[in-house]
């Protein structure tokens, strides 16, 4: 065989294997090696505020301070972005897990917000009630925040620019569902999403997440679909789909149209009669209102209104298909976000204006109300 036709055919196999993966919107095995690695495990000590790392390359230990290795502080970040498992929660098989977000132990301990809070208050959660945990740490390369612009031509249309690295959150939770098949659902929370003492001991799995639907979230305050500040994905085909369509579909700043948009596609799939314009959803302006406007066009239920304390208030729990199911946020409902008092889930940090929270038992102040919430041994 010829040099030429051995490079021809070299290409030609690698071109078909780009398509492929491609085609199976298997954006986790061409980029995860680039971007991070899920070879890690964690453990914390809640009252030193250390977290102490077992991955590919040695122990690190997060600190206030840095990451320190071999005796040697590497700096606020590591050298590539982990994504680290607990292993200290005695996580059952097949139940949730949370996913907190990190860039920096400078962030992490210092972000302006007490984030540190915010993620201990979920691991103690997780260890009471034997759920998975993982903690993103790290920053993006510049190599790889370029791949975001080279979108798949058949990726929905966007009018707002470049994608932020917020997109590769998805692919975060994607690869977990991918590579630890004992989660049965991954919950996207914020770092300033907590659990309140009020329902401390409430089990948010059994009360909001075990519904057969594959993506399941709380109404939001504000009046859009679907907030990824709570938002849990299935570890089923349809889950992972919709994680898949989040990335391919990445448009601009805001990392919530795309979910918007894959959302609608997966509705689509599930109902061929679903209907939608994608110039109007091209654009989070005008996504936000819009994708409403559809949803309830097609689920009465979803019918809210505006209140005094949420842009959009829905009165009970709203199932779209078999893909979708948003829980309620008004007062007096059972509520996963926003609820007139009584949340399960607060979204709230020490920047939030005490007004804001001030019936809904959600100020920040309230995030170590209880020593067990960020003291648990």
């Amino acid at each position: 065989m010829s040099l030429i036709v051995l490079e021809f055919f070299c290409l030609s196999v690698l071109s078909y294997s780009i398509r492929l993966l491609k085609t199976n919107d298997d954006w986790t095995n061409v980029l995860t090696d680039q971007v991070f690695s899920t070879n890690c495990t964690m453990t914390v000590d809640a009252m030193k505020r250390e977290i102490y790392l077992q991955t590919a390359e040695g122990p690190m230990t997060l600190t206030e301070g840095g990451i320190i290795q071999d005796g040697t502080n590497i700096g606020p970040a590591p050298p590539r972005a982990l994504i680290c498992e607990a292993s200290d929660t005695n996580a059952k098989s097949g139940s949730i897990a949370i996913l907190d977000t990190a860039t920096s132990t400078t962030y992490l301990y210092h972000g302006g917000e007490d984030q540190w809070s915010g993620f201990i208050n979920k691991h103690c959660y997780a260890k009471l009630h034997n759920k998975g945990h993982f903690l993103w740490i790290g920053e993006v390369t510049a190599e790889a925040t370029k791949l975001l612009s080279n979108k798949d031509q058949d990726a929905v249309p966007c009018q707002d620019g470049t994608p932020s690295n917020h997109y590769f959150r998805p692919l975060a939770l994607q690869a977990i569902l991918d590579t630890k098949p004992h989660v049965g659902r991954i919950i996207n929370m914020d770092l300033d999403v907590w659990i309140p003492a009020e329902h401390w001991n409430d089990d948010i799995e059994k009360e909001f997440f075990a519904e057969p639907e594959d993506v399941i979230t709380g109404q939001s305050s504000g009046p859009r679909l679907v907030s990824g500040a709570c938002v849990g994905f299935k570890n089923s085909v349809v889950g992972k789909q919709v994680l898949a369509g989040w990335f391919k579909n990445r448009c601009g700043k805001k990392d919530q149209i795309a979910l918007w948009n894959s959302l609608f596609q997966a509705f689509q799939r599930e109902d061929p009669n679903f209907k939608f314009d994608a110039g109007k959803m091209s654009s989070y302006k005008t996504a936000m209102k819009y994708s409403i406007d559809v949803a309830r066009q097609h689920w009465p239920d979803y019918e809210g209104k505006p209140s005094y304390r949420n842009g959009w208030t829905v009165e009970k729990p709203v199932h779209m298909g078999k893909t979708l199911l948003v829980h309620p946020n008004a007062k007096g409902s059972k509520a996963l976000l926003y609820a007139i008092g009584g949340s399960h889930v607060c979204h709230a940090s020490s920047k939030t204006p005490a007004r804001v929270n001030a019936d809904t038992g959600c100020a920040f102040e309230h995030v170590c109300e209880k020593p067990e919430q960020c003291q648990c041994a």
